[in-house]
């Protein structure tokens, strides 16, 4: 971190030029650190707030990134999503935990943990948990804004 005496000898006209720049670059390092602890997390807890909880799904939205949302959706046992589509936004589903099934379009597959979806533009897309015991979780990354709930 620099001192009140760092930005003291940046401005002194006692020092050379080095001198000066070098506690110069100090500061501007310094003042532009990136704190990454505000920006680690897990497939399990993206950070953010929930959105929603309700008998269908446990939605939460981290927006804390100027371009990008990601979201996590906890669908409950033999529940699903509406279904949707979002015409300039693409969006890509990484599956967590659980079975279930995905819409994309006009064609319906299985999906389970580990796969990841590409949700081209405006395409749409539904996700339907066929589990009748177990939660379904998968995190979601689209640019922008959430466009509709």
């Amino acid at each position: 971190m620099f001192t009140h005496e760092d930005e003291i000898q940046a401005r002194s006209p006692f020092n050379d030029g080095w001198t000066r720049q070098f506690y110069k670059d100090k500061i501007e390092k310094e003042t532009n650190k990136l704190d990454t602890s505000k920006y680690i997390y897990t497939q399990y807890n993206i950070g953010g707030e929930t959105i929603k909880d309700n008998e269908t799904y446990v939605l939460t939205d981290n927006k804390q990134l100027n371009n990008l949302v990601v979201s996590s959706t906890l669908l409950r046992p033999s529940k699903e999503t509406r279904g949707h589509s979002h015409k300039g936004q693409e969006e890509v589903y990484h599956f967590i935990k659980g079975n279930g099934e995905m819409t994309l379009g006009e064609e319906t597959f299985e999906v389970t943990k580990g796969n990841v979806v590409l949700i081209p533009d405006g395409v749409f897309h539904k996700v339907k948990n066929t589990s009748s015991v177990y939660a379904l979780h998968f995190v979601c990354v689209f640019d922008g804004r959430r466009k509709e709930l």
